[in-house]
Parts: C-alpha cells; sequence; structure tokens
C-alpha cells in the first residue's frame, strides 16, 4: 500500500468535515516547517507522517473552505459566472481546536 493511501487509512478515510471520500487532502492545522505553496506530493506526505497532529483530512472544497478560499466547479465549457458556478459555503461549519 502506498504511502498515501496508509495516511488517509489513518485519517479515517474520509473527509473530518463532512466525511466525502472524494478529492482528499491533508489541510494544516498548525505550522511544521514545510515552507512554500507547492511543497511537494512527497514531502508532504513525509511531513504528514512525522506530524500526524499538525493536519486534519478534509476533501477539497472543505479544504478551500477551511483555507478561506473558493472552491470552484470546473466545467467543460465557458459560461457566464454566476453563483451556481461556487459552492455554498454551509453556515455552521465544525470548530477545530488548535491542535487536534
Amino acid at each position: 500500500m502506498r504511502l498515501k493511501a496508509k495516511l488517509i487509512a489513518a485519517f479515517g478515510g474520509a473527509c473530518a468535515w463532512c466525511g466525502s471520500q472524494a478529492e482528499l487532502e491533508f489541510a494544516h492545522l498548525r505550522e511544521t516547517g514545510l515552507k512554500g505553496p507547492s511543497r511537494g506530493q512527497s514531502k508532504r506526505l513525509l511531513d504528514v507522517q512525522r506530524n500526524p497532529d499538525a493536519y486534519k483530512l478534509l476533501c477539497r472544497p472543505c479544504h478551500c473552505t477551511f483555507d478561506g478560499r473558493t472552491y470552484r466547479i470546473e466545467r467543460s465549457e465557458p459560461i457566464e459566472e454566476t453563483a451556481d458556478d461556487l459552492l455554498p459555503v454551509p453556515g455552521s461549519w465544525p470548530e477545530y481546536p488548535e491542535s487536534a
């Protein structure tokens, strides 16, 4: 089993917020010394393995919400941007403690 699959299984195999099993990513809860926006898949996974308490497993839409970004649904053809192009932000997400 590959490291990413092992880590996903160890974190419960689903998004900690919504339970989705699609587009899973590891979100930082606290800094670990890993720098830069594209830290590299292998470096990130090794960091998750070394510092599991510094990460939460989230699906991409929840990770975007957690980071304060907007998750955009990809469309096959260009359309005028409307509210339908954005995932709605739920009104009450669970609060995360500083360390989990």
